[in-house]
């Protein structure tokens, strides 16, 4: 399929821009679906903060939570665009003899009807984009902060894309700088796909908003500042007596038949790990009359590894016997057999790789054999093969200090071994935190093909789905959910984000708080 390298503006207030969106950008044009042809600039005074309390909110919380990797850091435009023709805003003659494909708004000029008809497909902007409008989000301890890009006509706007990142609550900085750099990604995917697709495939799925105004947020008040300071100052108190005496915990849960649909959760049995370990990630093979339990081991203050428990018939079961280590942390192992071959692909995200290990002596021994992707951020990957093509499933991350929750990728290639997988046209092809992330195998059960997936709208680990997909095809991707299992079968329990089935068996995880001491 060719590809058309799109001709796009950028419309600025100043010389400098924050990192994630400079990093962004740099992405955009490395990729080679899009080229800046002209910067626009708009001459705004920025406005000091009258708000000495927000000011000072800022400071404390920008100490207390430092950022590694700054989302905010200025950047100097000349560094990527030294030698594109630059524009004043007021030029609009001059801007329509440019031809441009798309106009990308990253400055705080609001009136932009003037220039909208000098790009073909519209002005693309962020909402929200910068300012107060996370703060309110993050004080009040909403489950997700969420960022749309718009892309904006004359009479209408489209719903192009929407990027959310888990609150934590406790600092701005912090869950603001992940989801700047979760937003990081959307820009050069968004330019991607609509280079890739033709124009009609690209919009089909895309929501119209005609006559929906976005209202903009009003900075905080020094009043509404005093009772903010309050809570946060109460919830980090809180915060740290939970960590002084409770932990969370992983443990396991299975029931001995195949419950599609998770029904009576409260009626599964129940394996508590020691006190100072938890389980997580069940993936099951039964094997020679034995039943084995594939897990994420992780010691206290440590990183995980995969250990091994058999259950026996009777419900008792072995101690967590480690089987593969490495010196960063792995997870998910996802076990799988192919021509009378055991293989697993461990969650190696840490070391920026997708693994693929074989076993010499299933189940206890394995051997590293080979890399299927490196250099990338890559969480829960899972293998299915259909149609003598093997889907590789993962939830990819393009900058390091983005959330891994919010989207799905597929990959494809006719060899299990290949160096060179492929990617879906429509990738992310999930970009939804609800049913995003991989939670367990892809299997198929009565001619229909199911993949688990993880809800992480309320908190990373909340709940798992099964979804059913109606199409898989190197062109085409759809998928519906069938049920979902949220834990409110126990008020002890916090989440489950594992599931995975074999004959008459059925198994899920599931998180508690644990006194550390008892």
């Amino acid at each position: 399929m060719d590809c058309k390298i799109l001709k796009l503006g950028l419309l600025v207030d100043q010389t400098t821009i924050p990192n994630w969106l400079f990093q962004s950008l740099k992405k955009l044009i490395n990729d080679g679906y899009g080229e800046i042809s002209l910067l626009i600039f708009n001459e705004h005074e920025s406005i000091k903060s009258k708000n000495f309390l927000f000011d000072f909110y800022q400071k404390i919380d920008q100490k207390l939570f430092v950022s590694k990797n700054c989302a905010l850091k200025p950047k100097a435009l000349d560094t990527l665009f030294a030698e594109i023709a630059k524009l004043d805003f007021s030029e609009t003659k001059e801007i329509k003899k440019i031809n441009l494909d798309i106009i990308i708004n990253v400055s705080n000029q609001n009136q932009i009807q003037k220039i909208i008809p000098y790009a073909r497909h519209g002005i693309w902007t962020f909402n929200p984009f910068g300012g107060y409008e996370h703060f309110y989000d993050v004080i009040e301890s909403k489950k997700l902060l969420n960022t749309l890009l718009l892309m904006k006509k004359i009479d209408h706007q489209v719903l192009l894309s929407k990027v959310s990142s888990e609150v934590f609550g406790f600092s701005l900085n912090r869950d603001q700088n992940e989801h700047l750099w979760s937003l990081a990604s959307q820009l050069p995917r968004e330019i991607k796909k609509l280079s890739k697709l033709e124009e009609n495939s690209y919009f089909q799925d895309k929501s119209i908003m005609s006559g929906e105004k976005i209202s903009e947020i009003s900075t905080p008040s020094n009043l509404f500042m005093i009772s903010a300071l309050a809570g946060q100052s109460f919830k980090i108190i809180k915060k740290v007596y939970e960590k002084l005496f409770f932990k969370e915990q992983w443990f396991l849960m299975y029931e001995n038949k195949e419950n599609l649909k998770c029904k009576q959760i409260n009626q599964f049995q129940t394996i508590i790990p020691p006190k100072e370990q938890f389980w997580a990630d069940p993936f099951v093979v039964d094997f020679e009359d034995k039943r084995y339990i594939f897990i994420e081991e992780e010691p206290l203050n440590s990183h995980g590894h995969i250990s091994l428990i058999t259950l026996e018939k009777d419900g008792t079961h072995s101690e967590a016997v480690p089987i593969l280590q490495k010196p960063y942390h792995i997870s998910y192992p996802f076990v799988f057999s192919y021509k009378n071959r055991y293989f697993m692909i461990p969650e190696t995200s840490e070391n920026k790789t997708i693994e693929l290990y074989e076993a010499v002596d299933f189940p206890y021994k394995w051997k590293f054999n080979k890399n299927l992707m490196d250099n990338l951020h890559a969480v829960d990957t899972t293998l299915f093969h259909h149609d003598d093509i093997w889907w590789l499933f993962t939830s990819i991350t393009d900058f390091e200090d983005g959330w891994d929750n919010g989207s799905m990728s597929v990959f494809f290639s006719d060899n299990l071994f290949s160096d060179e997988w492929k990617q879906h046209p429509q990738n992310p092809l999930i970009t939804n935190p609800s049913n995003a992330r991989m939670a367990g195998r892809v299997f198929k059960k009565d001619g229909k093909i199911y993949r688990p997936s993880q809800n992480c709208s309320q908190r990373y680990g909340y709940g798992f789905n099964l979804e059913e997909i109606t199409k898989l095809s190197a062109t085409h991707y759809k998928e519906k959910t069938i049920t979902s299992v949220v834990p409110n079968w126990d008020k002890n329990v916090l989440g489950t984000h594992t599931v995975n089935f074999a004959k008459d068996f059925t198994i899920i995880d599931g998180v508690h708080m644990r006194s550390r001491y008892f």
